[in-house]
């Protein structure tokens, strides 16, 4: 990893709904655009995972959520930075209905069907670590 380049710690909900996981496609105009990822955005100074997860998913998709589990991140280096994606898994209401207001789309997406998803490099591995967690059984929904 190049040392001189900027370092991003940034914050993804894993929200779950039944077998499902939400998941957002980038916008045309995106430097990642047509690509999915897990909602979320940069940690700002002075923020936790769990203050910024909760900031950037009532800015992007307009709902309340509770972070739940907060996971070691995981290290992407794209050309224009090295982004460490942090997953916090979060709870939301039954009855929410998040907008898709940064995003071209959002998806309830299976999890068993993750692994056909065309995701952000970055995401990837975070959608790894959701499939083996529901793989493993673990009920964080």
């Amino acid at each position: 990893m190049s040392t001189n380049m900027k370092k991003l710690d940034v914050v993804c909900a894993i929200i779950f709904r039944g077998d499902t996981v939400l998941i957002a496609k980038h916008p045309p105009q995106h430097r990642h655009a047509g690509k999915w990822e897990f909602p979320g955005g940069k940690i700002e100074a002075g923020e936790s995972a769990e203050q910024a997860i909760a900031r950037e998913i009532s800015e992007e998709l307009e709902v309340t959520i509770r972070p739940q589990k907060v996971f070691a991140g995981f290290l992407h280096e794209y050309p224009h930075a090295i982004i460490n994606l942090i997953p916090v898994v979060c709870a939301i209401a039954d009855d929410a209905k998040p907008l898709a207001l940064e995003h071209a789309e959002l998806s309830w997406t299976e999890i068993t069907h993750l692994e056909n998803v065309d995701f952000c490099d970055a995401d990837l591995p975070v959608a790894q670590m959701v499939m083996g967690l529901f793989d493993h059984g673990h009920e964080f929904r």
